[in-house]
């Protein structure tokens, strides 16, 4: 499931695990529910292209985040990803696992993939990871690392750039030589007003974005504002992807793709729909 806009009887949801296969890339994902869930797609009033849109009375099961991992791998990835969710519960961040150590399809060389929602408004969760990393509890990942995860899931950004992002981030890392993917999710009443918006016009954009604001991005989905360079016309840049929390105040962001116009007035580019490069403030 995607996101924080939803209608009251369907969700936006992707496949990721298909006949024993995980999707890794939402290319893949899209061309197999175009493929073979085709009634699924359809245009929503808040968004600039159609979604997958899953109605709640064909689910048949909701696999809801645990602090438990599934049993079927190795008892060192057991061990160590359920040692690590009770870590950042130690530390005040209440942690819980998603992804394939949820749904039964990981095997030693997975990723550990956990979700923390982010209801402490007060909390600032960015120096959270900071000290963690500082305690040398979490390692910053490296070039092998890195490497890995863009082969995996790079697409819609620029190599470089990816690289780049990911050598800062605080989202990916590395607990005990395994790589750690932690994503802070923020669905509050102030995101859904700016990006649960009926759409007015949907318009082709092609230009250069200073982040002017970045406390609203570490989260998912992650929310900047950012000044055209041209224009200085401000619009509110978003993503739902990871690889995107970890931009900051001063980056500049190369972007081909097109500006949501919402009826409340809210110019809105969505980095997960366009063609992105990212010149980083260091």
């Amino acid at each position: 499931m995607k996101g924080c806009c939803h209608k009251n009887d369907a969700v936006i949801a992707i496949p990721r695990y298909v006949e024993g296969i995980k999707l890794r890339r939402l290319k893949e994902s899209y061309e197999y529910i175009y493929k073979y869930y085709k009634d699924y797609i359809v245009y929503e009033e808040f968004l600039c292209k159609p979604s997958p849109m899953i109605f709640l009375d064909d689910i048949i099961r909701v696999i809801r985040p645990s602090k438990e991992p599934c049993r079927n791998v190795s008892k060192d990835l057991y061990e160590k990803a359920r040692e690590l969710i009770r870590l950042l519960d130690e530390e005040g961040l209440n942690s819980f696992l998603t992804g394939s150590l949820l749904y039964c399809a990981a095997d030693d060389s997975s990723d550990i993939d956990i979700v923390i929602y982010t209801y402490d408004h007060e909390k600032n969760y960015r120096d959270e990871m900071e000290k963690l990393i500082n305690r040398n509890i979490f390692n910053r990942l490296d070039d092998n690392d890195i490497t890995k995860i863009i082969s995996k899931v790079g697409e819609g950004l620029e190599h470089y750039s990816h690289k780049m992002i990911l050598r800062r981030s605080v989202h990916e890392l590395k607990y005990k030589n395994t790589i750690v993917s932690i994503r802070f999710v923020d669905c509050s009443a102030d995101v859904k007003k700016i990006l649960c918006n009926k759409l007015r016009v949907c318009e082709n954009y092609h230009g250069v974005l200073k982040i002017i604001y970045d406390e609203k991005g570490f989260t998912t989905p992650s929310i900047y504002l950012a000044k055209d360079m041209s224009s200085k016309e401000v619009y509110y840049v978003y993503s739902h992807r990871m690889r995107f929390a970890d931009l900051r105040s001063g980056d500049k962001i190369f972007y081909k793709g097109f500006v949501e116009k919402t009826c409340e007035g809210f110019n809105r580019i969505n980095l997960d729909i366009g063609d992105v490069r990212i010149i980083m403030n260091t």
